[in-house]
C-alpha cells in the first residue's frame, strides 16, 4: 500500500489538531467531537476508539482520500459534529448586493453605502462587525465613491465581492497568524482548476485586482489557494436571525465530510455554529455523507452543479440509477402513452419510454426542461393561483413526478400554509394531499429524519389540526360556553410559551387514548399526534409543541363526548 506523502501527513495533522480544539456540550446527551473524541487514522490503522461516546473518526489514505467514518453505531438524529467558520463570513457569491457589515440583502440599485469607501452598507449605524476599518481603507482605493455610472459600478461590485474572500482572510491572518497552517491543510483543487480553460486566468486577474487596484500585496499562490479553498470547502449559511442575508463560511471540519445525493446525515447552521446530524442509523465504520447539492433536483442538474463548483462527477447510488431509486424525478411524461421516458446514463444514447419504448434525445429533453424552468422562475413564490397553474402546466408537459413539478408543489404548500386561517377547507385538504405525495417522495430520495420530512409533517398536521378546529367550532356553535371551544381557540391565539397544558398532561398520565375507529371520524388522531411528535423531534419547533397540545385537547374532548354518550344511554 502506498504511503501518504509528507505534505498530506502535515495537512491531516493540522486538521486533527483543529478537531481536538472543537468544543462540545454533551449535556443533552448528543454525541459530538470534543477534546478527546476526534482521531485520525490511515487505512492501515482501522482501530475503533476505546471511548464508546466517540461519534466519528477521520480516515486518510492515498486510495480513498480523506473521509469521516462512524467510530461507533450512530442513531438517527444524533448531532455528530459541530464547527464554526475559520475566518469571518464573506457575502455569498453570485447575483445580489449585500451589506458588508452584516450581510443583509440590499436593493441592487440605489443601495445605501459606506461614506468612507462606497461599499454597500445597510446603515451608517450597522451593528455588523465584518466591515473593518482595515477593509474599508483598502476598498476605498477601488473608487466606488466617484463612480456614478451604474453600468460601470456593477462589474466593480462583483470584483469587490470576489476579492473579499481573499481580503478578509489576509486581514484575519494579521491578527491570527497561526491559522495559516490550517488554511494550507484545506483542499483547494488548484491542480484541477489549472486544467479548466480560463479558470486560473480569471483567478489570477482577481489577484492583480487586489494588488493593483486595492494596493494590498498578496502572494499569488496563497490567493489561488484561498479562492480554491472557498469553492471546495465553503457552505452558504444564514448570516443572522434578524434578516434574510446569507454568508459564505469556510468550515475545516464540516468540509471533511464527503458528498452523496443519498446521504446519511444533513447539516444546519444556527447561532454561528455549523451542525452535522445523522438522519438514519449509521453502523460503525460506515462513511458519513452529506448532500452538497439540492435533494429535489434531478440527476443532470445535481451533477452539473457539483461538477462546476466542486469539480467532481458524482457516482453515488442515486446518480447511477436512471430511475433515481424509482422516484423517476428526472423522467418525463411520454407523449405517445401513459409511460415515462427514462433518462439515459450516456449523453449519446436516447432516453427511452418504459412502456412503449419510444425515444427522446438527451439534447431535446434538456431543451424542454430548460424552457419549463425558465417559465417557473417567473412565477411569484407566494402567488397561490399562479403556482397552481404552473404546477398543472408542468405536470402536463413533464409529468407530476418530475423534479420541476415537485419543486412547484413544495412551493405551493409553503404559500398555502403561510396564512392558513384564510384558507378554505378545500385548500386545507389540498395541503394534506400535497404533503402526502412529498413525504412519499422523501422516503425514496431522502429517507430518515430529515428537515424536509419534519417540515412536511408539520404542515400536514397543521392543516389537519385547522380542519379539526373548524369542525369543532361548527359543532359547538349553539354552546358558546363550551370550555373546550375556549381552550382550543386559546391554542391558536396564545403565544406558545403561555399555553397551559395542565389538562392535556392529565390525559397523558391518566387516560388511555382511544382507538380512532371507535369514533368513526375522518382523521386518525393518534397517528397525527405521532407525526407531530416526530416533526417536533426533528425540528424542535415551538409550533409543533402547540399542535401537539391542541391534538391532546381534541383527545380530551372526544373522551368527554364518549362519556356523555355512555351516560345518555
Amino acid at each position: 500500500m502506498p504511503e501518504m506523502d509528507t505534505d498530506s501527513v502535515t495537512k491531516i495533522t493540522n486538521l486533527q489538531n483543529y478537531m481536538k480544539k472543537l468544543k462540545t456540550d454533551t449535556s443533552d446527551g448528543t454525541a459530538n467531537v470534543n477534546d478527546s473524541n476526534a482521531s485520525v487514522m490511515g487505512e492501515d490503522q482501522q482501530k475503533m476508539s476505546t471511548d464508546s461516546s466517540d461519534p466519528i473518526v477521520i480516515s486518510e489514505s492515498p486510495t480513498m482520500g480523506r473521509r469521516v467514518l462512524a467510530a461507533r453505531d450512530i442513531l438517527p438524529g444524533e448531532v455528530i459534529l459541530r464547527d464554526s467558520s475559520l475566518f469571518p463570513l464573506v457575502p455569498s457569491q453570485g447575483k445580489g448586493v449585500s451589506c458588508l457589515g452584516c450581510l443583509k440583502s440590499l436593493p441592487e440599485e440605489d443601495f445605501p453605502y459606506c461614506t468612507n469607501c462606497g461599499a454597500p452598507l445597510c446603515d451608517a449605524q450597522c451593528d455588523g462587525r465584518l466591515h473593518t476599518e482595515l477593509e474599508c481603507t483598502a476598498l476605498a482605493k477601488a473608487g466606488l465613491l466617484i463612480l456614478t455610472d451604474k453600468e460601470l459600478k456593477a462589474p466593480l461590485l462583483k470584483e469587490l465581492k470576489e476579492a473579499l474572500m481573499v481580503l478578509r482572510i489576509l486581514h484575519d491572518l494579521l491578527q491570527n497568524p497561526t491559522k495559516i497552517h490550517l488554511l494550507w491543510a484545506l483542499e483547494s483543487n488548484v491542480h484541477k482548476r489549472k486544467l479548466i480553460p480560463g479558470s486560473i486566468d480569471k483567478e489570477k486577474q482577481l489577484v492583480r485586482f487586489i494588488c493593483d487596484k486595492l494596493c494590498v500585496p498578496v502572494d499569488e499562490d496563497l490567493a489561488l489557494h484561498i479562492s480554491g479553498a472557498y469553492d471546495t470547502n465553503s457552505f452558504n449559511v444564514p448570516a443572522s436571525k434578524l434578516h434574510n442575508g446569507t454568508g459564505c463560511a469556510l468550515l475545516p471540519a464540516g468540509s471533511m465530510i464527503n458528498h452523496s445525493c443519498l446521504p446519511n446525515s444533513e447539516y444546519f447552521y444556527a447561532d454561528a455554529t455549523f451542525y452535522v446530524r445523522s438522519t438514519v442509523f449509521i453502523p460503525a465504520n460506515s462513511e458519513i455523507f452529506i448532500n452538497y447539492s439540492r435533494a429535489l433536483w434531478g440527476t443532470r442538474a445535481r451533477r452539473g452543479s457539483l461538477l462546476q463548483s466542486k469539480l467532481f462527477l458524482c457516482k453515488c447510488q442515486r446518480c447511477t440509477d436512471p430511475t433515481e431509486l424509482k422516484s423517476h424525478i428526472s423522467s418525463v411524461q411520454c407523449g405517445k402513452c401513459p409511460g415515462l421516458i427514462v433518462p439515459s446514463m450516456r449523453d449519446a444514447e436516447p432516453w427511452r419510454c418504459n412502456t412503449c419504448n419510444g425515444t427522446l434525445s438527451t439534447a431535446k429533453a434538456d431543451t424542454i426542461v430548460k424552457a419549463v424552468g425558465q417559465y417557473i422562475v417567473k412565477v411569484p413564490a407566494g402567488n397561490i393561483e399562479r403556482l397552481r397553474e404552473a404546477s398543472d402546466l408542468v405536470g402536463q408537459h413533464l409529468g407530476p413526478q418530475h423534479f420541476v413539478a415537485v419543486e412547484l408543489r413544495h412551493r405551493l404548500v409553503q404559500a398555502l400554509m403561510k396564512n392558513k386561517e384564510e384558507l378554505t377547507v378545500k385548500d386545507l385538504y389540498q395541503v394534506l394531499d400535497l404533503t402526502k405525495g412529498l413525504l412519499q417522495l422523501a422516503d425514496l430520495i431522502m429517507p430518515g429524519k430529515t428537515f424536509f420530512r419534519g417540515h412536511m409533517l408539520l404542515q400536514k398536521v397543521n392543516a389537519a389540526a385547522e380542519i379539526l378546529l373548524r369542525n369543532h367550532k361548527e359543532q359547538h356553535k349553539a354552546d358558546q360556553q363550551s370550555p373546550h371551544v375556549d381552550i382550543i381557540s386559546q391554542m391558536v391565539s396564545t403565544p406558545n410559551d403561555q399555553i397551559d397544558c395542565n389538562e392535556t398532561s392529565k390525559i397523558k398520565e391518566n387516560q388511555t387514548i382511544p382507538n380512532e375507529g371507535q369514533f368513526h371520524t375522518q382523521f386518525d388522531i393518534q397517528k397525527l399526534l405521532e407525526e407531530t411528535k416526530e416533526s417536533q423531534d426533528i425540528l424542535s419547533n415551538e409550533l409543533g409543541q402547540s399542535l401537539e397540545a391542541m391534538l391532546m385537547i381534541e383527545f380530551f374532548r372526544r373522551l368527554i363526548k364518549q362519556e356523555h354518550l355512555a351516560q345518555a344511554s
